[in-house]
């Protein structure tokens, strides 16, 4: 190989532009890279909370408040772009009983990301489901759901309701419900 070819193919390599940081670079504790989401000003600091490395790190309940919470977190969960704020707004709705129409309405809505229903039926155990047939007969439906996520999630919750025991009997008898759903179904009625 000529030197002329070596010094063209080595400033053609120095030419190349690298972003800041790619995935790869970065380590816990970083910051993670924000996407172009405007957070109103009030909900700033809540966003900021929920953007923590692991989920571990995420708020508790007396941060949430003293952050925004839960309204911070229902407009983050309903106006993110980033799938995973939406999913941790989500299930840190669960610290907020009284304001969970956002997860009752995200898990009935087939066309959600399943990682936005499973987190929705997740805020749903803070509900009392033993006083809610109607609800827990709606989750009992997702079962089929063609994304075991979901059915996961529906057996964790109901797990914990004695009321809901029953029909988690009765879905083992659907040959349907296949895969990590019915291994986590089999591991609920032991």
């Amino acid at each position: 190989m000529k030197i002329s070819t070596l010094l063209l193919l080595l400033a053609m390599g120095c030419n190349k532009t690298t972003p800041a940081a790619t995935p790869a670079d970065l380590q816990p504790g970083d910051p993670v890279p924000s996407q172009k989401t405007d957070v109103p000003a009030e909900h700033e600091r809540l966003h900021s909370l929920l953007s923590a490395w692991h989920p571990e790190d995420l708020p508790d309940h007396d941060a949430l408040v003293a952050n925004g919470a839960p309204e911070g977190l229902v407009w983050i969960a309903s106006n993110d772009e980033m799938l995973v704020m939406r999913e941790r707004a989500l299930l840190l709705l669960r610290h907020f009983p009284q304001d969970n129409a956002l997860c009752r309405q995200t898990f009935g809505t087939p066309d959600a990301h399943a990682k936005l229903r499973a987190a929705s039926i997740r805020c749903l155990a803070s509900v009392d489901l033993s006083e809610d047939a109607t609800l827990r007969n709606q989750l009992l439906g997702d079962l089929r759901d063609p994304d075991p996520r979901v059915g996961t999630a529906v057996v964790t919750v109901l797990a914990e309701v004695p009321a809901a025991r029953s029909g988690l009997e009765a879905a083992l008898e659907d040959e349907g419900i296949q895969g990590p759903v019915r291994e986590a179904l089999e591991s609920a009625v032991k």
